[in-house]
């Protein structure tokens, strides 16, 4: 996935968000740290880079969330209303079709308009259940987290996902669900914690995590290292202590039961009146 006249990869990102009133802040901190994050990836990790942003059945103002996954696939992308996934804003009660995180994930998988030869990542933003929101993982949630998870293993697509600040009870779980995916696609997943400074950091992560050229680099490393560790244990001479207290029979077995088969191998002198066995 590289481009062939100067080999820096082409990377489409696409940024959703759940567009109910508890993410205005993150709306606001992520559009403020977009310019340096970009700028500092294409130093860490350069790529012809196009990201684009998209809220929820809603938008935010004075933020990069100036436009709807509805409208951009419907108009830019001449994708017909009813194949869309993502339910109509108003057509679930309070803020949920806002919240219809998994079924987001699916549409721009399935119908944005990826450049040829890009590398395909969508980062995500949320705080509450996957299916239409929510503050308790239930049953339909999971089952929209698996559609997602298919949908973008299908499309090649990576997934990064960040769940917000949740005054739920259930928050662990709702929190794994956002990660799952993630893991699942070969995303990165974040919290509430690790924007504690900022954005900036985060955004990088996520366009450097969706470079093809430096996750792979990453992962050549990590074997690497993998490697040398393994090759350092099996080198060492010294006998393991095992917990089962079993150690002393089977070093018995490796080394002194093997010696003495050598020696009752070896050729016996006949000797007169021994009872051979």
């Amino acid at each position: 996935m590289s481009n062939p006249t100067n080999n820096i990869p082409i990377v489409d990102l696409v940024i959703i968000i759940d567009t109910s009133p508890s993410m205005k802040d993150e709306a606001r901190a992520l559009s403020n740290a977009a310019e340096n994050a970009i700028n500092c990836a294409s130093t860490s990790c350069p790529t012809e880079l196009r990201v684009t942003w998209f809220g929820i059945e809603g938008t935010w103002r004075g933020t990069n969330f100036n436009q709807t996954i509805r409208n951009y696939l419907t108009k830019s992308c001449n994708v017909s209303d009813s194949k869309l996934r993502g339910r109509k804003r108003g057509q679930l009660k309070s803020a949920g079709a806002q919240e219809d995180v998994a079924r987001a994930i699916e549409d721009i998988c399935d119908y944005f308009d990826w450049r040829e030869n890009a590398a395909r990542a969508i980062f995500c933003l949320g705080d509450e259940a996957l299916e239409g929101g929510g503050e308790k993982t239930e049953r339909e949630d999971i089952e929209a987290a698996n559609l997602a998870i298919q949908t973008a293993k299908v499309s090649k697509v990576t997934v990064h996902t960040y769940c917000g600040i949740s005054k739920s009870k259930f928050q662990e779980g709702i929190k794994r669900e956002y990660q799952r995916i993630a893991s699942e696609t070969g995303g990165q997943f974040f919290t509430d914690e690790d924007s504690i400074q900022g954005f900036n950091a985060v955004l990088e992560k996520v366009i450097c995590g969706s470079n093809p050229v430096t996750v792979s680099q990453n992962k050549a490393s990590e074997k690497t290292n993998l490697t040398v560790e393994m090759k350092d244990d099996s080198t060492t001479n010294q006998p393991q202590i095992l917990a089962t207290g079993l150690e002393d029979y089977a070093y018995w077995i490796k080394t002194v039961a093997k010696e003495q088969a050598g020696k009752d191998n070896q050729k016996k002198d006949f000797r007169r009146g021994r009872i051979w066995a």
